[in-house]
This record gives C-alpha cells, structure tokens and sequence, in this order.
C-alpha cells in the first residue's frame, strides 16, 4: 500500500469516526429499537424532545420549544405551557401503537384516509431528527387512520381515541395558572362584594387584623382559606386574550360584582425614624357574572392582563360573606398539635410548660423547676383554653388600663410565633385582650380563670414513683390491716398475722400498682396537719430486692426501702392525704380509695378454699337448719351413709366447682363478724382427701352469708387452720347449698 492510499484510508476512518461521535452516538441501539417495536414511532426518544408543532383545522399553528428544560409556548403568541398537558402529549406520541397496517402505492394520498385535510398534524424533534404525525378520517368499528409524514405508502388504523390525545389546541396547552401568589406573600386584602361594605384587613406579625374601625383581630382560618385559592388561580377555560369593553359588558366585567386587592408590605432599607414601611400592590382581580351555563364558575380578569377566564366561583363565595362573619371569637387562633409551650403567669407566680423535645408526646414543668408533667392534665388545659369563645366584644378603651395588670396571663407558643392573652374577671364576666393595638376586648362567660391552676404541682405527672418497675423482697402493711409478706424463691408468704400462703398474683399486682402509682391529684409540697401524715393511719414500706432503684442527686444509692405513708380522707372524699418515702419524699398528693383498699385487703392464697376433688374420699355437709349428707366414694360411685339416694353428677359438679374457685376478695384476718352468719356457719363443708399428694388430709370450710365482692355474688367463707375471712364465689357455694337440700337431684351448674 503506497502512502498516497494510507492518507486516504485515513480521512475516511476519521470522518467516519466524526460521524458516528456527532450523530451516530444519538441513534437508538438495536437494543433500544427491539424494545420500541410495535409502536408506530419506533425511533421516538421522548426525554430528548426539544420542539413540537401543532396545526388543527381553522387555527393558528402552534410552535412549542423547551428551554432550559421549561417548555414555552412561541406562537402564534409567547406564552407559558402547562406540563402536565405537554407530558400527556409526548407520552401519547411515545406509545402510538397501530390496530393495523395498510400499504398500498401512494396510499397517504387516497382521499378516503382523509390526510388531504387532516383533524391535526404533529411534528415532535428530538436529537437532530423529527417525525409528523397526521390524524386522518373515521375508520371502521371506532377507530382512526394515521400516517407519518414522509411516508406515501403506509398508512396506519389506530383506536379512536388517538384523535382525541393529539388534536390539542392552544387552551389545552397553555398554562391554566392565571395567578400565583405565595400565601406568605400576602400581607393586606381588600375586598369588596356586593352591597358589603369594603372589608381591609391586614397581617401583623402571625395574627390578621380587621382594620376597623375599630381594629379587631380577625378569624386567621377564613383569611386562609382566601389566600389559598391563590396558590395557585387556575383559568378552567380561557374566554379571550383581547378583551373589548363588550366583553367585559358581556362578562359583568364592567361594574366587577366583587373585587380583590392584594397587597404586600416591603419593611423600610433604612434604620432612621424618617423610614417607612412600602406598600406594593400585588395585583387585583375582579369577578363577573356565571359562566355560561357552567355551574361554579364566573368571569375573572385579573388587573393588567387582557384576558377574560372562567375560574371556580369559590374565591368570589369566600369574599362575599359579611364582615362580621371575619371577626375572631377565639381567644387564640391556634391548633393544639401547635402549642410548643404554655405560659401562666398570676400575680403569685408563673408556671412554663413545654413539649419535651426527647419524648415525643410528652410535656414537662420548665418553671418554677423541671420535673416531668401530665400529658392528660396538660392536654386538658390546652382544650379548655382553645374551646373558649367570646359571647360579645366591647371596646377597650372603656377599661382603661385594667389589662396592664390582669388577673391571668396565657401565652402559648407555637413554631411560628407567639400568642398573649390578658385575663380580667368582673362579678358576672371574663374580659380577654389578645393584643395591644387591638380596640376591642372579648367578652366571655365566667369560669375559666377559676379552673386554671398557677402552681407547679397541678401539671405534674400524676405518676408518683418515676422508675417503671420495682423489685420487692419483703412487703410490712400497718394500718386497718396489719400484715408482713415475704418473699422467697419467686413465691410469696404471710409472715404475720397468720402463717399461710400468700397469693403470689395479688402481691405482684401490689408491688406494680405500687410502682406506677397515680395521684388523684397533688395538694402540696410539704405535708401539713391536716393531711395527717405526722401519725398516719397506714404505713406500707417495701422493702426492695435490688440494692438500689438508682442514684440520687449526689450519686450515691438510694435507700433500700420504700414507704408509702396514708393520712387523713380529704374534706372532697375522692381519697385520701399520702406520700412516698424513698431517699425524699414526694408531694403530699391525693390517693385513690381504690388504691387504698388494694392495700388494706389480706393478701393471703386466694386458692385456700379449694379442695382436691380427685383425692377427696368423704365429705360432709353440715347445715344449720339441720340438714345433713355424708357421702363416701366406693370405687367410683358416690354413695351415701344412709343409703339414701343421691346424684353422683351433683357431687362430681360441687367438688370440681370447689377444687377451682379462687376466692373473689380477701376481707379481714382475725375471728369472723357476726353478721357474716359464720358462727355457726350456714353450711359447714367437711372433706377427707388423705391421697398422698395433697396440702391436708382434712379440710373444713364453714359458708356464710351472701355478699357482693367485685361486682360479682358471693358468700362470706373460713377455712380450718386460717384465721382469714374471704368471700367464696356463689356459684361453687350454691352447688354446695343445693347438694345437702336435694341430694338426688342433678345439677347443671350453680347460677350467678
């Protein structure tokens, strides 16, 4: 090869590189165009579109480009596409798929395919290439015939509703924003509707004022919902671009039946006294009659702009109600899942309450000193404050300066800002002032500033005990009941005043409800006389398993013990005066009476009125009308002594009854009341059960009077060997009453 043809071959290869770098590097790979088969623009590439042309019969062609990655409407006039409209167009130029194909010699040109007047022409350019779409006649069974610029002989059959997607006007593509006006933008309105009266209104800081006169607070939700149809105004339909004075006519456009002024305020550069604040007029829009027969729509033409456009009526709705319907009842404006942080401050002292930021949901007392708050209390206060309205407002000036020191002050805070509300109570009424250069003071029924507490302990968490858990190892109740329970092995006992079995589930339940004890409420720091705490009528201290439940302030371990000290019923009767002692005491705060009596009931086996019906071999039934059964087991048959009849189903059902009732309440340790009818008992319940296996070979249960224990029926009972009275439910006792009188009848079960 001589080097003449070497320079040759190498231009060539070099041009061809240049080629397939600048225009073959954009072409589909086969990859690409075996997955675009089937669609009619198999070489489409839809991200990369730049342009698109559109010409519909008896209209003005349309050129869009995109720009910086905005797409913009060029002709016949600039203006701003909608991209959702531009999106659906591509997608639908994308996915053209043919029902099926017809090739014939110059098939375009037949007039029967109607490509001689096409319904809409599309040309869309991407990367160096294009493609026409042409949108023909009707075909059979509702579909369309297409074909493609540049080729003559095919022509395509598509569903109908091709025509539809692509045949897209100037409105169809054109932004629907006719206005956008951030609601942070906003900062005065003036409106006018109808026979009202112009209505001003004006935003100060986060609150919106009525300007008056008199100037008066107005109801920020309804300013709102002004301002949000703004954000943006959408155009349903466009009327025209070159409004005529008989078009407004037309519109009722010429006499606007409401018109909204928007202003915004633009705070002064300077820093000296002669500066002042800018008002710039945002925009103006006036709002004409119906549209047509459209329902909630009308006219609106915005000022500047030539063109009319439907838009929803609801924005006209809003501004015509009546000036009075803007005025703010509310003490404060604000949602509850806003409120960060309360405020209550009396002439005796001030109380802060503030979110806790680790724990979400939960509040604690910032001032006077931090300890975790209520939720439940908190959450209460905050709806009593949000619900109250004003029945009336006055102006203030008629008060002189009665606010400068007022009777309550509230502040909550939110992210956004923060709200003041002065308090001051007459004889028959509540005046509130939200703001200084409000006019107007609201006036309010009387009440709330009696029913809102000022001091710390009010709000504090009701959970007396902060660790979640405790361990005890040994339990000493003095009081009412006197009783020591210890524990050993993962199981409880009585200690004293009996020797027993204690009910491992009742003193676990004891211990927890120890350790997640609630206050009614808190009365006081330190305890006073009268709660009776000096001398109290019940003393618990628990002693705890582990050797510490944490660290006190210094770092060292708190005591080992807990005691839990019982005074004086409160003169309200909801409970009783209590605190805890642990390394220091609690507030004296209010214990509940049903707290009090878990305490106070014997905490002995609740098992101990059972029976092993399976080991049991005699039983006697004694009653004290006279009656009696003995009956002793023969192999499996139950029999009497006297050979009398007897139903072996009623004396298997009372003994299975008895083997597994627990007792509904432990009452008392010591001898048994006498109008418990113990003594004697009404039935006496003797058992021999001498399998080896079982607690006592002989069991005696003395049954007594009914009583109600737990919301359920029961009867007063005593076991042999325990100096303890429960109460044995009635249905194992009713069995037993039912066995002795009728003790060849069968019994089902006992009742309630």
């Amino acid at each position: 090869m001589n080097t003449r043809t070497t320079i040759i071959l190498t231009i060539i290869a070099a041009g061809l590189a240049a080629y397939i770098f600048f225009f073959g590097r954009h072409a589909p790979t086969t990859e690409e165009l075996g997955q675009r088969k089937g669609r009619i623009l198999e070489r489409f590439d839809r991200e990369s579109a730049a342009a698109l042309s559109i010409t519909l019969p008896g209209q003005d062609p349309i050129r869009l480009e995109k720009q910086k990655g905005e797409w913009r409407i060029k002709s016949p006039r600039p203006l701003d596409a909608d991209p959702a409209a531009i999106d659906s167009l591509l997608s639908n130029l994308d996915y053209l798929t043919r029902e099926r194909v017809i090739e014939q010699k110059g098939a375009k040109n037949l007039t029967q395919f109607g490509f001689d007047r096409p319904k809409a022409q599309v040309t869309v350019e991407w990367k160096g290439e294009s493609a026409t779409v042409l949108v023909g006649a009707k075909a059979q069974e509702k579909n369309t015939y297409l074909a493609l610029g540049g080729k003559e002989d095919v022509v395509y059959v598509v569903t109908g509703d091709v025509a539809a997607t692509l045949a897209k006007g100037l409105d169809d593509l054109r932004s629907k924003e006719v206005l956008s006006i951030a609601a942070a933008d906003v900062e005065k309105l003036r409106m006018k509707s109808g026979e009202n009266t112009e209505i001003r209104i004006a935003r100060e800081g986060a609150s919106w004022f009525l300007e008056g006169p008199p100037r008066t607070m107005a109801d920020d939700r309804k300013v709102k919902e002004i301002t949000a149809e703004l954000e943006p105004l959408k155009a349903r339909r466009f009327v025209t671009d070159d409004v005529s004075a008989a078009d407004l006519e037309r519109a009722g456009l010429a006499s606007p039946t409401s018109v909204l002024g928007v202003e915004r305020v633009i705070a002064p550069a300077g820093k000296g006294g002669e500066a002042k604040a800018k008002v710039v007029k945002l925009t103006s829009i006036g709002f004409g009659g119906p549209c047509g027969e459209a329902k909630g729509e009308v006219y609106a033409l915005i000022e500047g702009s030539r063109s009319v456009v439907c838009v929803s009526s609801r924005l006209a709705e809003l501004m015509a109600r009546p000036p009075e319907s803007f005025l703010d009842l509310r003490p404060f404006g604000v949602r509850k899942d806003e409120v960060q942080s309360i405020t209550l401050e009396r002439k005796a002292g001030e109380v802060v309450l503030k979110q806790d930021t680790e724990k979400a949901g939960e509040w604690k007392v910032a001032t006077p000193e931090e300890e975790a708050a209520d939720p439940e209390t908190v959450g209460g206060l905050l709806d009593r404050i949000l619900a109250s309205r004003a029945r009336e407002m006055m102006p203030k000036a008629e008060k002189g300066s009665l606010f400068d020191s007022p009777d309550l002050r509230i502040e909550l805070a939110t992210p956004d800002a923060v709200y003041e509300v002065r308090w001051v109570a007459e004889k028959d009424r509540i005046l509130a002032s939200r703001s200084a250069t409000e006019e107007v003071a609201l006036v309010l029924a009387p009440g709330l500033i009696d029913s809102i507490r000022t001091d710390a302990l009010a709000y504090r968490d009701k959970k007396v005990i902060p660790e979640q858990t405790i361990e005890a190892s040994r339990i000493a109740i003095d009081g009412a009941l006197k009783e020591v329970l210890v524990e050993k092995d993962g199981s409880w006992k009585v200690e004293k005043p009996v020797q027993e079995r204690a009910d491992t589930a009742d003193v676990r339940e004891l211990v927890d409800a120890i350790a997640g004890l609630k206050a009614v409420r808190y009365v006081s720091r330190t305890p006073a006389p009268e709660h009776g705490l000096q001398k109290p009528r019940v003393t618990l201290d628990l002693a705890l398993k582990a050797e510490e439940i944490g660290k006190n302030d210094a770092g060292a371990a708190k005591p080992r013990t807990l005691s839990l000290l019982v005074g004086a019923e409160t003169p309200e009767r909801d409970g009783s005066f209590a605190l805890v002692k642990t390394d220091k005491a609690t507030p004296v705060f209010v214990l509940s009476g049903e707290a009090l009596k878990k305490i106070l009931s014997p905490h002995v086996d609740r098992t101990l009125l059972q029976v092993d019906d399976n080991a049991a071999t005699k039983v006697v039934l004694v009653a004290r009308g006279g009656a009696r059964l003995e009956i002793e087991k023969s192999g499996d048959r139950w029999v009497r002594s006297d050979n009398g009849p007897l139903s072996g189903d009623a004396v298997k059902s009372a003994l299975a009854k008895l083997a597994t009732s627990r007792t509904l309440e432990n009452i008392a340790y010591g001898p048994a009341r006498v109008d418990q009818g113990l003594e004697p008992p009404l039935l006496r319940v003797e058992v021999d059960q001498p399998a080896e296996g079982t607690t006592e070979a002989h069991v005696v249960i003395d049954i007594g009077e009914t009583v109600t224990a737990g919301g359920r029926a029961g009867r007063f009972a005593r076991r042999a060997g325990v100096d303890a009275t429960a109460v044995l439910p009635n249905d194992a006792a009713a069995l037993l009453f039912d066995l002795v009188e009728h003790p060849d009848k069968a019994q089902a079960d006992g009742g309630s």
